[in-house]
């Protein structure tokens, strides 16, 4: 009770200042080294929103950076110093100091983040990052700095190349990543960009490759010269996960080509194995759902698929998007009631009570399950 009292009167104090600061301040000190964690993050946010600009209580919002147990309340108030004290000449200085040295590494990323948003135009801001973005230890903040980089310095004409050069570069295949990611949000049309980026789509690293195909996807949607390229990637990459993005991005791109359907159908129906099937499958709904082959194709693996985990795939998506479709209810009718798998029975049924609740044959169909299926799962969905 103690502790919902404290909350409350904090939230309250989130707005202006409060009239009897002399006494609230002091208080609101304690309540930045209480206990319980709620607590905390409601001080910092009061003394942001209710003394933002005062002098004298920046240095408490400091001393929540510097001995704050917790990283989300850290990087909370590196935000609120620099929202709040923007124009306070200790900020700038401090933000800069907390991107470099600071030995958690949360708190260099968020500052790396803050001096991008507040401070792009500043001539020491973009030098700084760019540092951040090959020296610091730890992957995560050079990830973030490599974002900031593209923030900050989108109009520089040298930026392009140096992403180029940290997606090609750096050790981490997360900062490899972020950096596709940063050239793709803000440089698609410069003419070295689509070279680069199917450079980038044979990295050794799955999520680098993956990058860079979704990136592909982006800007090149519908070019013809990319589909059989696309189709070789999400026919052959080792990765299910390229594969799948692959197909994903064929069906956003290309599904009015006719060498698109053939392949994602049979990745659907044959794939080699059940991630890469359901990839295929969201890649059909995605690109043909209204198809005449896309029907035959999901009841194809919801009937005919010895690999259980088809069968309930299909049953979820039946629910989900088929919902006004007679031919999806009649189907998973069918597999509640007959499938040899407790689990896919109990998919179909909850499909079905998800997809149409105020139809009379599913409480027909839950009544039955709860009386007649032996399993303890299909007897959960009773009404």
């Amino acid at each position: 009770m103690e502790q919902c009292d404290a909350m409350n009167e904090v939230v309250q104090l989130a707005g202006p200042a409060p009239v009897d600061a002399a006494l609230v301040l002091p208080w609101l000190g304690q309540l930045v080294e209480h206990d319980d964690e709620d607590v905390r993050v409601a001080a910092v946010k009061a003394l942001a929103a209710g003394w933002a600009g005062d002098a004298d209580v920046l240095p408490l919002v400091y001393g929540c950076v510097l001995s704050d147990p917790s990283e989300d309340i850290q990087c909370d108030a590196v935000r609120a110093v620099a929202d709040g004290w923007s124009d306070d000449p200790r900020t700038l200085p401090w933000l800069r100091e907390s991107a470099t040295v600071d030995s958690n590494w949360v708190v260099r990323a968020t500052a790396v983040e803050v001096l991008a948003e507040r401070w792009p135009a500043d001539p020491r801001t973009l030098p700084l990052l760019r540092r951040r973005a090959i020296h610091d230890e730890v992957m995560w903040v050079r990830s973030a700095a490599v974002k900031a980089v593209a923030t900050a310095g989108a109009i520089h004409p040298d930026t392009l190349p140096w992403l180029c050069a940290r997606g090609a570069e750096d050790r981490s295949s997360e900062v490899r990543s972020a950096a596709v990611l940063a050239v793709a949000s803000g440089w698609l049309e410069d003419a070295g960009t689509l070279p680069w980026l199917r450079e980038r789509a044979a990295d050794e690293a799955n999520d680098v490759r993956k990058a860079a195909i979704e990136a592909i996807g982006l800007g090149w949607a519908g070019d013809p010269r990319l589909l059989p390229w696309l189709r070789q990637v999400a026919d052959t990459d080792p990765d299910t996960s390229v594969r799948t993005a692959a197909l994903r991005t064929i069906a956003d791109g290309w599904s009015t080509d006719p060498d698109s359907l053939p392949l994602v159908h049979r990745l659907a129906t044959t794939g080699d194995d059940w991630h890469l099937r359901n990839g295929a499958v969201e890649a059909l709904l995605a690109g043909w759902r209204d198809d005449p082959r896309t029907w035959p194709a999901l009841r194809e693996l919801a009937t005919n698929s010895t690999e259980n985990v088809d069968r309930m795939m299909v049953a979820w998506k039946l629910g989900e998007e088929w919902s006004s479709d007679p031919r999806a209810a009649a189907l998973l009718h069918e597999l509640a009631t007959t499938d040899d798998d407790v689990y896919v029975r109990q998919s179909a049924l909850s499909a079905v009570k998800s997809g149409w609740p105020d139809d009379a044959a599913t409480l027909r169909l839950l009544r039955d399950r709860a009386t007649t299926d032996g399993s303890e799962e299909c007897v959960k969905p009773r009404v």
